[in-house]
């Protein structure tokens, strides 16, 4: 009977849980009521958005093609060079030089807006396609004249410094690798000089990239690689 009484006592000195806790009194919403169009006059239309959308998701369909041309043409060039067939490289560089420009792919409208020609530049391959033309252009540069840094013709620019320079030295990154292979080839055929040329051009392009400050970009992660 004690343990009775003390499990008693206990339940009334044990706080309500819902005690300070206020609910609002429940009562009905209001009806649903039908459409009304007409509650959306007056407010801005998306027509100007839609259609900008349109303009842009066109640009970057042809972009993309340009893109998908050039890297091919780039790659079958590369073929070329170590196949030691540098005239064949040179006519699909050639053909490269001859696609339109992103300029005129873009558009003059969205070219002049610098915000929007990177994001169409970076979002639709263009700048894999610009480091792979650069990379063939250096290596067919040390080839001609053992040099890894060429001249960087107008239609590997898009006018925005930072990102034409960075693409340019990841474009001569790109080179140094097929340059490797290229080592790789004449050392089975025991050509040391060339081996020690190329080992020289490497070496010089290192001391040249250890002068910037590469932060932790993609061309750190290029250049540690």
């Amino acid at each position: 009977m004690a343990v009775v009484e003390r499990e008693a006592e206990k339940m009334e000195e044990a706080v309500d849980p819902m005690e300070g806790i206020e609910a609002p009194t429940a009562r009905a919403p209001a009806p649903p009521t039908a459409a009304n169009l007409g509650r959306l006059k007056g407010t801005p239309s998306f027509l100007g958005d839609a259609q900008e959308l349109e303009e842009l998701q066109a640009a970057g369909r042809e972009l993309q093609e340009l893109a998908t041309s050039g890297k091919r043409l780039t790659h079958a060039a590369l073929q070329r060079m170590h196949a030691a067939d540098l005239k064949g490289a040179a006519a699909h560089l050639q053909e490269v030089a001859a696609l339109r420009p992103i300029r005129e792919v873009m558009g003059e409208a969205l070219w002049l807006d610098p915000g929007r020609r990177l994001k169409l530049c970076e979002g639709n391959q263009v700048a894999w396609f610009i480091e792979s033309h650069l990379c063939c252009l250096s290596l067919m540069s040390f080839f001609e004249r053992g040099v890894l840094s060429p001249e960087v013709p107008e239609s590997c620019r898009i006018g925005i410094d930072d990102r034409d320079d960075e693409w340019y030295l990841l474009g001569i990154l790109d080179a140094v690798r097929e340059l490797e292979r290229y080592a790789v080839n004449r050392g089975q055929a025991l050509d040391l000089d060339s081996i020690r040329l190329c080992l020289e051009a490497v070496q010089c392009l290192q001391q040249a990239l250890q002068q910037f400050d590469f932060r932790n970009s993609e061309l750190r992660r290029r250049f540690d690689g």
